[in-house]
């Protein structure tokens, strides 16, 4: 049973679905033959006569045939051969179609005959004639071909289906260079500006920026041990942001203060990773843009009807025109990657508010979050 199932597992369809397709076709064929013969030629015994066990028989063996057939057309020694010249692939079709048509005619003369001698079943046709030998070879040669058809349709469905497959799996490792890319893009960024504070705090305050090198140090430990991954859940990305506003806080000796909202629901949904960076620093960067006093950053993640919303938000001066503000390379950054992710399932605001301060706002379809690109870019 297992060597007839791996037999038909030659073909680009299933033997179920090639077993459902055969049986209707016999039951069609019988009965035409049995309105024509059995009806029309009043024929009281059709069932008892050749023309009731033709199509069974006829039908069962090219089944049989069929993964022997699409084995010999489409396997690489085949198409080596039908590949060199177009002759050859003619010819070498037309020598095919002839053996398996003399090939059905003769298994079908040997079980129908079996069947005969079997049944004891005699209506005059026992034995067959020229006539009708003739016109069985013409009508097995013409199925041939309409078998080769199908076969070579679904063999073109299978490849064009294989070529799909293999072009999202190059998709999704372009999509993950790209995004490691944008991601390795903060990291510079980032360091710069932390030996920057660190080399300022040297010399103002030995013990202040050894506090800020340990802070620092456990947040590098934290990111290189996601380096590989591109994709973490809401829960880590804000224990990273907490790491990295508590060395901050120490830059800004208390003027700094952090407020965290997030939402218990959200906490295992997976993000991009860092992807709340480059909004903390743009935050910092307006919070304390003109202000001598205490900047307040706001950072809100929470689950809404149908998106996923991320926002920062600051009190700091803004920007008293909206058109004075420019994308720098840590917002561009975050879009990009947005984008990458979900495409156009996703909105990014990122501006100055009427009462002062700055806004990032981040909303996310929930839809989007299930995507298998998504969910397989880990």
């Amino acid at each position: 049973m297992n060597k007839v199932k791996a037999y038909f597992t030659r073909l680009p369809f299933s033997l179920k679905s090639a077993v459902i397709v055969t049986t209707v076709i016999t039951v069609l064929v019988m009965l035409q033959s049995y309105i024509w013969v059995g009806k029309i030629k009043n024929k009281p015994d059709f069932w008892e006569s050749d023309h009731a066990i033709f199509p069974i028989i006829n039908h069962v063996i090219w089944l049989g045939f069929a993964p022997l057939i699409y084995s010999m057309i489409f396997n690489i020694r085949a198409k080596e051969i039908q590949a060199t010249r177009p002759f050859n692939r003619i010819g070498f079709l037309i020598a095919l179609s002839v053996i398996f048509t003399i090939a059905h005619e003769v298994v079908g003369v040997l079980i129908y005959n079996s069947y005969v001698a079997l049944t004891h079943m005699n209506d005059g046709n026992f034995v067959f004639n020229i006539n009708s030998g003739v016109f069985g070879l013409s009508k097995s040669f013409f199925e041939f071909w309409i078998i080769y058809f199908v076969l070579l349709s679904f063999h073109n469905q299978k490849n064009i289906q294989q070529i799909k497959v293999k072009n999202s799996l190059l998709e999704a490792d372009i999509l993950k260079a790209q995004m490691s890319a944008l991601k390795n893009q903060l990291h510079p960024h980032f360091l710069f500006n932390s030996f920057n504070t660190i080399s300022a705090l040297m010399e103002e305050n030995v013990e202040l920026a050894q506090r800020m090198i340990s802070k620092l140090g456990a947040l590098l430990r934290k990111i290189l041990k996601e380096a590989d991954t591109q994709f973490i859940t809401v829960k880590e990305e804000i224990d990273l942001a907490k790491l990295y506003l508590e060395v901050e806080q120490i830059r800004f000796d208390g003027r700094l203060i952090t407020h965290f909202s997030v939402d218990p629901n959200a906490v295992k949904i997976q993000i991009p990773s860092l992807i709340l960076q480059p909004a903390i620093e743009n935050a910092i960067k307006h919070g304390f843009y003109k202000k001598t006093d205490k900047c307040n950053i706001y950072l809100s993640v929470r689950e809404e009807t149908d998106v996923l919303v991320l926002e920062v938000i600051d009190n700091g001066a803004g920007v008293k025109n909206e058109k004075d503000f420019s994308f720098g390379m840590g917002l561009k950054n975050i879009q990009e990657r947005l984008k990458r992710c979900y495409g156009n399932q996703f909105t990014f605001y990122a501006k100055p508010m009427e009462e002062g301060g700055f806004m990032i706002l981040i909303k996310i379809q929930k839809e989007a979050l299930t995507n298998e690109h998504f969910s397989s870019a880990n």
